[in-house]
């Protein structure tokens, strides 16, 4: 399931466009958990399970929730590579 989720992707919600994403976090078999995008509202790297993820097409991934529900996920500040460059794999949560 990986593979669906490229770095880069542009991630949306149901009201607009949310960030792009950095990376996934998956449990100890490699399953995918949890996306980490870059809002790019909050500068900040936002942590979205799984469960809230509609579609997915090549390069774009769309959220049931609302850019406002996404502001209330768990997030962290963007270090200076994120910010400048993005992401680049997966991380094992």
């Amino acid at each position: 399931m990986q593979d669906r989720f490229s770095p880069g992707a542009g991630v949306t919600c149901t009201d607009g466009d949310l960030g792009d994403l950095l990376d996934v976090v998956t449990n100890e078999w490699g399953d995918v958990t949890h996306l980490v995008v870059r809002s790019w509202d909050r500068a900040a790297a936002v942590t979205v399970p799984l469960e809230v993820v509609e579609e997915t097409a090549p390069g774009h991934v769309r959220l049931s929730i609302s850019r406002e529900e996404a502001g209330r996920l768990p997030s962290r500040p963007l270090t200076s590579t994120e910010a400048l460059h993005g992401g680049d794999g997966a991380r094992q949560g």
